[in-house]
């Protein structure tokens, strides 16, 4: 077994301290709040880290736009090789969520509750095995990820492909292939 990359990644996404950084952070947040009453958000899409999400409900989304942008997460990739003709991925995001500074404030009025306090934390994970031999025309890839935790629904997900090149790759073709991919890096 072969390690070929590792990748690690830590976000503070709106997680500001101190009164200077405080005004900056309310300043974006109201920013966030009105770019969040565009188009992108009313049909629940987000510009962005996917950690940051509009509401579900559509209604909720003209109005209020954005509700999770204040975000501490960690994410974990490695990929590497096992023998010649199998590759595997491995990738991990674990998040605690503290929703908006708007809808913190929501806490202050009585009798009020907030789905982010306290903050939900959420694990997502991503497993990826490769089959492609060195010059066969034929290749297969079975993945496996899911959700565990506060934020969504404990799921399951479970994938499989096929793929048929009418000319097979040599193995010096393969090896500039490989080399380029990893080249390019990256966690994902």
């Amino acid at each position: 077994m072969r390690i070929n990359r590792i990748c690690w990644e830590k976000v503070l996404a709106g997680l500001l301290m101190g009164i200077g950084l405080l005004r900056a952070a309310i300043a974006q947040e109201k920013a966030l709040h009105n770019y969040g009453k565009r188009e992108e958000h009313a049909s629940g899409r987000t510009v962005g880290s996917p950690l940051m999400f509009a509401f579900e409900d559509r209604k909720q989304r003209l109005i209020g736009g954005v509700e999770n942008n204040r975000v501490v997460a960690h994410h974990l990739g490695l990929a590497g090789r096992l023998g010649q003709a199998f590759r595997y991925r491995l990738v991990a995001t674990y998040s605690r969520n503290y929703g908006t500074y708007n809808g913190r404030d929501v806490l202050q009025q009585p009798g009020a509750t907030y789905r982010f306090e306290p903050p939900p934390e959420q694990l997502s994970w991503l497993v990826v095995l490769d089959w492609e031999p060195v010059g066969q025309r034929l290749a297969v890839q079975v993945a496996v990820g899911g959700d565990v935790g506060e934020l969504y629904s404990n799921n399951l997900g479970i994938g499989l492909g096929v793929r048929y090149r009418p000319y097979a790759m040599t193995s010096s073709a393969k090896s500039l292939h490989l080399r380029r991919q990893h080249e390019a890096g990256s966690c994902r």
